[in-house]
């Protein structure tokens, strides 16, 4: 399954299970279907989501944002999926918690990455067993940099370890960027 928010706002996708080809769009509130490989859900410039209590896996990604803003993703089970568990890219105020995140990115992507967003609060997730890294917060290749964003009570534990000298590495965490916060 694959689903798509495109300008959409103040919607929740709750209780779905994502696996494999299958293709739902949600287009402005329209839905049209096909059949290709791609991420469990991604938003496209949407705001005020809830994503609650999915099961998203055997995509590219399980949950991608792009300039989407001020939307909780929460009690989500994420796994076995070719790239990152959840990806922000561009979607700023964000908050991610009680997630669960296993066994993602066979081609060396990450539990979680949050690429030029800035202010989005993780906490209370479990990442572990992705191949890159657990968290990674940083730049994309516009040259944004990702500020202010809050972590804390995660549980990151048993991913891979990749080498990125621009990068701090520590119990899975890669961050990059300026006032980005981790505690316990």
């Amino acid at each position: 399954y694959y689903t798509v928010l495109f300008n959409s706002n103040s919607s929740s996708f709750s209780n779905n299970e994502v696996e494999g080809r299958m293709k739902i769009e949600f287009i402005n509130h329209s839905i049209v279907s096909s059949n290709y490989f791609h991420n469990g859900l991604y938003l496209f410039n949407s705001h005020n989501i809830n994503i609650h209590n999915n099961n998203l896996s055997n995509g590219i990604s399980g949950i991608y944002l792009t300039g989407s803003t001020r939307n909780e993703i929460f009690e989500n089970e994420i796994y076995q999926n070719v790239g990152d568990g959840i990806r922000l890219s561009l979607s700023d105020l964000n908050n991610i918690h009680h997630n669960t995140l296993l066994n993602n990115g066979y081609n060396g992507y990450n539990g979680i990455t949050i690429s030029s967003s800035s202010n989005c609060w993780l906490h209370n997730n479990t990442v572990s067993g992705n191949t890159k890294i657990g968290v990674s917060i940083g730049r994309s290749g516009n040259g944004l940099a990702s500020r202010a964003n809050l972590l804390e009570h995660n549980n990151v534990s048993n991913n891979g370890i990749a080498f990125d000298d621009r990068s701090i590495f520590g119990h899975g965490f890669s961050i990059r960027g300026q006032e980005n916060i981790i505690s316990n």
